[in-house]
């Protein structure tokens, strides 16, 4: 189907910029309808404003699921049909009961009495919507970067706060009412709160007890008991557990560490030696978070991983003069045979005299390029490259290159350059062009002029 019969028929695809922000719209009317409801059914004197609003809106919420494309294995399916099916066997007959005014032929029968106890259960029945909201919360936490920990433990805590409010808007309606204590609305939620805390914390003061005459009150205190004991066990059992593990990344860095000082420890490694070992694991930390960049490519699928490839190092390769005009298949291919590296402050990573087997492109840092008696001829930074001519003439290197911080560089192998060149002769007919121009220039350079001839 096309874009345009899509828009014709009003059908909005799953990954909507619209759809993203009505369903995180949906999550806080939720919630907002959590708190405020049963404050309605227990306080309200008449139809509240704000309940024929929430029912309206969620009966919108109906007719834009009736409109949302539904994801296949294939794609996503268009058919209105189809996207029917799917939601009558999802969420449907919920959302159905959360829009529907079912207290609205109550009101109506009893137009001038205030809501009995039908039309105040009849309040809460949009709470069903409710079920919902972890279907929203998935949606949410594929497109965040925050810890999934401290979402459950969020989701936890909020849950733990309804809970609570829930059972002290039920303790104010069917609560003992003390004698000599304040009796607005706002004191009598406070003192039910109060109770539902002490009862569902365990601690139980004794000061707001159930009428012992009164068996719904004793009813309603045992199961908020029952319920309070469920609520300490699942936080002695997990909640530790959850904040241990707010930042894996970090405990698993420090155990890491831990290995590494019981190393160092055991084999008496000098004290220098030791420093740079921490020191290059706290680089790691700082750059890469305690991950593991090559684990990752090698897990991803191949051409996921050439993408991911391409975007890292694209620019860096496109500055070397003979991959300029190479296609795009080609810098695929070459930037899947580049090796990651990392060399600390003060190493050489190329050394004047050594055959050159190699060339590098230096993704992150600077070096040095120094002579034989260490002056200094250069310093390059993030997207240089160096060892190119070695490389192709295995000659030599004729200058130290030394790290002045922390380098990320990567190293393309002789074997692969050769490899290369084998495989695509525009490559290796644009290789011998860079290198006869160089040699050119380098020879132009190199002829000083004739000294002029004096005439007799």
């Amino acid at each position: 189907m096309t874009d345009t019969k899509q828009e014709a028929d009003f059908l909005i695809h799953p990954e909507n910029t619209f759809l993203y922000i009505w369903q995180l719209f949906m999550v806080a009317l939720v919630l907002f309808s959590a708190i405020s409801l049963p404050l309605y059914a227990v306080f309200a004197k008449d139809i509240p404003v704000l309940l024929i609003i929430i029912v309206f809106l969620f009966f919108c919420d109906i007719f834009i699921n009736l409109r949302v494309a539904v994801k296949t294995k294939n794609g996503f399916c268009w058919e209105t049909a189809e996207i029917l099916k799917s939601y009558r066997k999802g969420f449907f007959i919920p959302d159905m009961i959360a829009a529907l005014p079912w207290w609205l032929p109550v009101a109506l029968l009893f137009k001038n009495e205030e809501p009995g106890i039908i039309t105040r259960f009849l309040f809460l029945l949009p709470l069903i919507k409710i079920l919902k909201i972890g279907h929203y919360l998935q949606v949410f936490e594929k497109s965040l970067t925050i810890n999934p920990t401290i979402i459950r433990l969020i989701k936890f805590i909020v849950l733990v706060g309804i809970i609570a409010h829930w059972l002290a808007s039920g303790w104010v309606l069917i609560g003992p009412v003390k004698e000599g204590l304040p009796a607005d609305d706002f004191s009598k939620y406070i003192r039910a709160l109060y109770w539902c805390i002490t009862t569902i914390a365990t601690v139980g003061y004794g000061d707001i007890s159930p009428d012992l005459s009164q068996n719904h009150q004793i009813i309603y205190t045992m199961f908020s008991m029952i319920l309070g004991v469920g609520i300490y066990g699942y936080v002695i059992g997990n909640v530790a557990s959850l904040l241990a593990n707010i930042d894996v990344a970090k405990a698993n860095f420090m155990r890491r560490m831990e290995e590494i000082n019981s190393f160092i420890k055991n084999k008496k490694i000098p004290l220098e030696i030791a420093q740079k070992i921490l020191d290059y694991y706290n680089y790691l930390w700082e750059t890469q978070q305690g991950g593991n960049d090559s684990q990752v490519m090698n897990e991803l699928p191949q051409s996921l991983s050439i993408e991911v490839s391409m975007y890292l190092n694209k620019t860096i390769i496109q500055k070397v003069p003979f991959f300029t005009k190479m296609n795009e298949v080609f810098i695929r291919e070459i930037i899947m045979q580049l090796e990651p590296l990392i060399f600390l402050p003060q190493d050489y990573i190329v050394r004047r005299g050594e055959f050159g087997d190699c060339m590098f492109f230096l993704s992150a840092g600077s070096v040095d390029v120094k002579g034989s008696n260490g002056e200094l001829y250069a310093t390059l930074g993030e997207g240089a490259f160096f060892g190119e001519m070695s490389l192709i003439r295995g000659e030599k290197r004729n200058a130290y290159i030394m790290a002045r911080e922390y380098c990320d560089v990567y190293r393309l192998t002789k074997e692969s350059f050769d490899e290369l060149r084998r495989k695509y002769p525009d490559f290796d007919q644009q290789v011998i062009e860079t290198v006869a121009e160089r040699d050119a220039m380098n020879k132009k350079k190199t002829e000083k002029p004739a000294a002029p001839v004096k005439k007799q």
